[in-house]
């Protein structure tokens, strides 16, 4: 402004910046989804989140890739009053590893095992152990665009599995899956602050943190919807019934609605679950894999039955 010619101050930009609301400081990233299919594989998902069944399984999969053993050349200085923890700058690499983790929607259950590659055969691998897990009932279970989730090899599995539904996220569109969100909880609680001496260390920790998270996890309160749901529909009152048809109403959308969401509201159905509908099926011991049923799988995989559900 000043090659300009306009004589300002410094605080009277502050000013006029703070009156616009304007933040030239700050800065936000987004990202251009090139998918063709965006909106279908968005929706697709969505609906699998809040319109499945109660009885019919939801699993999210994924590869939480690079977590790497590094150990801290010396121990951290506790905190005290005033000075936060402070932490060795220079570390020791001792490899990295991958945790291929699959998480139940309904009871927020995170599971899987640590592998030292992530290819095909391990996410065949990673299949087979939600099989077991699950025996019973159909189940939906949501991915990525990874190239080994779409092989030859995972298209068989699925052919053999028909009980299961595979449901990919949109390119770009990864955020979808819920099981971001349990892998940055974990890296978070585990790999951030943590030092390991071995990747057999870091394997034992990631262990002891599914253990420990399994026995109190609660599922996520996942309220997306996209800006077009909402200029598309809205709120309507049917005596104790609240149901959202499209705004050029029809009895079809109205009947589906209906038979949705019973005599709940909308709100009902997404704050409030019934526990003992949720764990109906998946939470007797019988659909708890046993070591012998995992013997075979984990041989290739290293699974360790005490990471599973």
């Amino acid at each position: 402004m000043r090659r300009e010619g306009w004589d300002l101050s410094e605080s009277t930009v502050r000013r006029i910046l703070r009156h616009a609301n304007l933040q030239p400081h700050r800065q936000k990233m987004w990202l251009t989804s090139h998918d063709d299919e965006f909106r279908h594989k968005r929706d697709d998902v969505l609906n699998v989140y809040y319109k499945t069944c109660e009885d019919e399984h939801v699993i999210c999969v994924d590869e939480q890739t690079g977590m790497q053993a590094l150990e801290r050349r010396h121990a951290n200085i506790a905190m005290r009053p005033g000075q936060p923890v402070r932490r060795e700058f220079e570390y020791i690499r001792h490899g990295t590893l991958c945790l291929m983790g699959a998480l139940d929607v309904r009871r927020g259950r995170l599971f899987g095992f640590c592998s030292k590659d992530h290819n095909t055969s391990t996410f065949v691998d990673l299949l087979n152990v939600i099989d077991v897990c699950y025996p019973q009932g159909r189940g939906h279970i949501i991915m990525d665009n990874l190239f080994a989730h779409d092989t030859d090899e995972v298209n068989d599995w699925f052919d053999g599995h028909p009980s299961w539904t595979r449901h990919f996220t949109p390119k770009h569109g990864s955020w979808l899956n819920q099981i971001e969100c349990a892998f940055s909880i974990l890296r978070a609680r585990v790999l951030a602050r943590g030092s390991f001496t071995s990747t057999d260390d870091l394997c034992e920790m990631i262990y002891a943190y599914l253990t420990w998270h399994n026995q109190s996890g609660q599922p996520f309160h996942w309220t997306y919807r996209p800006s077009s749901w909402r200029n598309r529909r809205a709120w309507r009152s049917r005596g104790d019934v609240n149901v959202v048809v499209d705004a050029v109403v029809n009895a079809d959308a109205v009947a589906d609605a209906v038979e949705c969401y019973g005599s709940r509201s909308l709100v009902s159905m997404a704050t409030t679950r019934s526990r003992s509908s949720r764990a109906r099926t998946i939470s007797s011991p019988a659909t708890m894999p046993s070591a012998s049923k995992t013997s075979n799988m984990a041989a290739h995989s290293k699974a360790d039955p005490r990471a599973m559900v």
